[in-house]
This record gives C-alpha cells, sequence and structure tokens, in this order.
C-alpha cells in the first residue's frame, strides 16, 4: 500500500501588494494629494527608507526610519523649492514582520 503523509509548512511570500503607492500626486495647497502616502498592511514592520529620484537620477528626497500604516512621505518640494511636474522613480525599502528587508521600486508622477 501507498502511503501518504501530509506535511504543513507555512509559506510567506513578500509580495508588492503589501505596500500601495498612488501613481500620482498634487502638491498644490488644495488639501487633496498633497503628499506623497505610501500605504502599508500589516505584514510590514516599518519602512526602513524610502528615496525619489528625479529623471535624470538626482535624489530629490529622502527618508529613513518610517512607521508602517499610512505615511506621507514627500511633499514635492526639492531644496524647499517646489519640484517640477513629471515622474519621478521612488525606491522603498521595508521591514517584514519575518525580519526580511524587500525593496520596492516603481514611478510617481507629479502633477502641478
Amino acid at each position: 500500500r501507498d502511503c501518504l503523509e501530509v506535511f504543513r509548512i507555512p509559506v510567506f511570500v513578500a509580495e508588492p501588494s503589501y505596500v500601495y503607492v498612488p501613481n500620482a500626486f498634487s502638491p498644490n495647497l488644495d488639501g487633496i494629494n498633497d503628499e506623497l502616502t505610501i500605504f502599508t498592511t500589516d505584514f510590514v514592520r516599518s519602512i526602513s527608507g524610502v528615496q525619489i529620484y528625479d529623471r535624470w537620477g538626482n535624489i530629490t528626497f529622502e527618508n529613513y526610519d518610517l512607521p508602517s500604516g499610512e505615511v506621507q512621505t514627500w511633499d514635492g518640494q526639492v531644496r524647499g523649492q517646489p519640484a517640477n511636474s513629471g515622474v519621478y522613480v521612488y525606491m522603498i525599502t521595508l521591514e517584514l514582520v519575518t525580519g526580511e528587508e524587500v525593496l520596492l521600486s516603481g514611478d510617481v508622477t507629479l502633477v502641478r
């Protein structure tokens, strides 16, 4: 006779669905979407770092050691001046509840 054994192995898969970053924001001081906000789920312990780059690869914003949840990050300013409208690239480093570190990247459009 064949013997069948069942093993249950917990698997944790880190997917970008644990984080939502809007694809656009409008820092025009109307009180709606004025800052780039990062949304995380309970699978994320913290946001270790956020860097935002312009189209030439210059860093326009960076912040480290942020909490998880709903985190407002970039206000669309670069060195105290309004950044130009356009597409910016972000890199986000997350620490998951498992202790694993995950790097996510994407782009966001700044609309003036």
